[in-house]
């Protein structure tokens, strides 16, 4: 199909609906503290739907012109904190590119941090971290979201940072 055919069925390229802006001092962001690079996001299109964060959709998506639609994409960074933080949504889209400050839990770790209660990985998963600040956490190699990690008495400790409404009940403790 051409861009002209779809247009007659009453489609255009998301790139007309959406303003993407120049994401790069956020793609750094990415890069220095996951790891994640800046090329991973040649078919992205990075956007502000409002004020609190930024959005992110395949630039090659079409969008129907008469369609009324609730949202373009996912919620993808909260860039107005002090320490961007990536959305839960995008840490699991992303967090398979990530080489540093990423957690591999285990079964035990992964139930406190679902469950969003503190605890101190294991000293050779702490070792990965660069310090406090968001790390995006793993188990067997899927990713589960976004923790918050900070030092405590010396060692790293964590807090799931699963929205509320994903939060698992009766797991863990």
């Amino acid at each position: 199909m051409t861009a002209a055919s779809l247009a007659a069925d009453g489609f255009r390229p998301v790139g007309e609906v959406v303003a993407e802006i120049d994401a790069a001092a956020y793609l750094a962001i990415l890069e220095d503290r996951w790891g994640i690079p800046g090329e991973a996001f040649a078919d992205q299109l990075i956007f502000r739907p409002n004020r609190k964060w930024l959005a992110i959709v395949d630039r090659r998506m079409l969008v129907p012109v008469d369609a009324e639609w609730l949202a373009i994409g996912i919620p993808f960074l909260y860039d107005k904190m002090r320490d961007p933080r990536l959305t839960t949504a995008a840490a699991i889209k992303l967090g398979s590119l990530a080489t540093r400050n990423l957690l591999d839990l285990d079964r035990a770790e992964l139930g406190e941090f679902l469950a969003r209660r503190d605890f101190r990985p294991r000293p050779e998963e702490a070792a990965k971290c660069t310090g406090p600040g968001y790390v995006i956490v793993r188990h067997r190699g899927l990713v589960a979201g976004l923790g918050h990690a900070w030092t405590d008495a010396g060692e790293l400790a964590v807090r799931g940072m699963v929205p509320r409404s994903w939060q698992a009940r009766g797991v863990g403790r």
